[in-house]
């Protein structure tokens, strides 16, 4: 298991994670994205994301919102729900929090 991110993510990525979430419910998408995002999921609502790939493959993203210049605020954090239970999730947050720590750019 090798995760990477890249900065935003493309149309396709957008395309499956909405496909994901609109899957599994209105309930759940408010759970994840907030009481304002309408369900069903569009592209629009994925802005400011990194992808999250392990290996070439395209498996969640998530969301930095920075509030102040030395605080970050993980904002939206999806893996896809096939890959769910395998230690993707905890991985990719660990390797994310130590990403941002190091880059400021992030």
């Amino acid at each position: 298991m090798t995760i990477r991110f890249e900065e935003k993510v493309s149309i396709e990525n957008a395309q499956l994670v909405c496909q994901w979430s609109n899957s599994l419910g209105k309930s759940f998408q408010e759970q994840w994205m907030g009481p304002r995002i309408p369900f069903l999921l569009t592209l629009q609502a994925l802005e400011g994301v990194f992808s999250i790939f392990d290996e070439q493959e395209f498996v969640g993203f998530i969301q930095k919102i920075r509030l102040e210049d030395s605080n970050l605020h993980i904002g939206r954090f999806f893996i896809n729900p096939q890959k769910q239970g395998q230690g993707l999730d905890s991985q990719a947050l660990r390797k994310f929090v130590s990403l941002a720590f190091e880059n400021e750019d992030i």
